[in-house]
């Protein structure tokens, strides 16, 4: 009823009627092949140096094993957040996109989650999801990650957090702080 996703159903589940007489289901499967809307939202800021390769690379990997109906759109963040490629089932045009990324100065990481969550509902599926690369450390978000994660539980959208652990000459994760007060947490 609120248009979520349940896993493990099977006929016996459901009842069907015709004109208020049960019916017998004579066929019942799952589709877990069904394609999905997905945003990649890749943090590019100079924390990042010495790990974007990596990110990339575990990017590519992706790219190469989902569905070939899957739409992707890139969008990166660091002083601002960008969209790199919109929604595409091109992996060429996404490729492109990510080889061309430069890292650049502060990090939006929470304004990039909402962002990110709100250009993914723009998706064509009814499946949507976010994958979010990023060592976790937020500097310069307009808003707080209380802020981001209202956003991601009111759009109901999954997000798949890959993290990069952060440089060691950095303060642990949880003690990072944006300039709005909010934990350096990935949300």
């Amino acid at each position: 009823s609120q248009g979520r996703y349940v896993d493990g159903l099977v006929a016996a589940d459901f009842k069907l009627e015709e004109d208020d007489k049960p019916q017998q289901i004579s066929h019942f499967s799952a589709s877990t092949d069904l394609p999905v809307s997905v945003g990649i939202v890749l943090d590019t800021s100079t924390s990042m140096e010495r790990k974007i390769s990596t990110a990339t690379r575990a990017i590519d990997r992706f790219l190469r094993d989902i569905h070939a109906d899957d739409e992707i759109f890139l969008m990166t963040f660091d002083d601002s957040v960008k969209m790199r490629q919109d929604f595409t089932s091109n992996r060429d045009k996404l490729w492109t996109a990510l080889d061309k990324v430069k890292l650049s100065s502060a990090t939006w990481l929470f304004d990039a989650v909402i962002r990110g969550t709100d250009s993914v509902q723009r998706g064509k599926y009814p499946k949507k999801a976010i994958l979010l690369v990023s060592d976790g450390v937020d500097t310069t978000s307009e808003h707080n990650s209380g802020v981001a994660l209202l956003a991601v539980r009111e759009s109901e959208i999954l997000v798949y957090a890959l993290g990069i652990a952060p440089d060691s000459q950095r303060e642990p994760m949880s003690e990072q702080t944006s300039p709005g007060g909010a934990g350096g947490r990935v949300p």
